[in-house]
């Protein structure tokens, strides 16, 4: 019955209307995060922050990315997590 809703315009148009009256609940973080939810997911990582983009960078795309690489080489996943002055960050992760 859903996927006969989805086809009619009327469903289309609550969406939208849902996607603009509520676009933060898309973003939202929840516990716990899946395997293949984006990094930026985890506590103390936020959208497009500077944790978030230097994780990226590395490869570091999604959860089972960070549980992996935290598995073979933690001190790798801190330096790339962390700036030299603030290691707090990477333990409260």
């Amino acid at each position: 019955m859903r996927n006969a809703c989805r086809s009619s315009p009327i469903c289309w148009c609550i969406e939208l209307i849902y996607m603009f009256a509520f676009p933060l609940l898309v973003y939202k973080k929840h516990y716990p995060p899946l395997l293949t939810d984006n990094i930026w997911r985890l506590k103390n990582i936020g959208k497009d922050g500077p944790i978030d983009k230097r994780l990226e960078s590395e490869g570091i795309r999604n959860v089972q990315d960070f549980l992996k690489l935290n598995t073979i080489d933690p001190e790798k996943l801190k330096a790339v997590s962390t700036r030299t002055d603030d290691i707090s960050t990477y333990t409260n992760i």
